[in-house]
């Protein structure tokens, strides 16, 4: 997502779909916690690279944190409803329902 924004990419088309969340309200406590400077890679040497090139982008981690947890919120409330029509989708095509039958 960094990328994806620092290179101009609008925020729009960003699609935020919860795992494992009971409701929008704890995934949104969730990314109140976003924190990139807890973030772990499998190689030490990446994520220092990576820090780096965040810190320089955004001259530090707070800044970034505060951009991410605002770009979560935000899409996460808009894209509630693009993605329970997925989800509805996804659910009807594995399971063959059809408009007469009831779930």
């Amino acid at each position: 997502m960094f990328v994806f924004l620092h290179m101009g990419g609008s925020v729009d088309r960003i699609v935020v779909i919860p795992i494992n969340m009971a409701d929008e309200a704890e995934a949104k406590a969730m990314f109140d916690q976003a924190d990139v400077g807890k973030s772990q890679c499998y190689l030490e040497t990446d994520r220092q690279r990576l820090l780096g090139i965040i810190e320089v982008g955004f001259g530090n981690f707070d800044a970034f944190n505060d951009i991410i947890r605002n770009v979560f919120h935000k899409r996460l409330s808009e894209s509630a409803h693009y993605t329970s029509k997925i989800v509805s989708r996804l659910f009807t095509r594995k399971h063959k329902i059809t408009p007469t039958q009831h779930i």
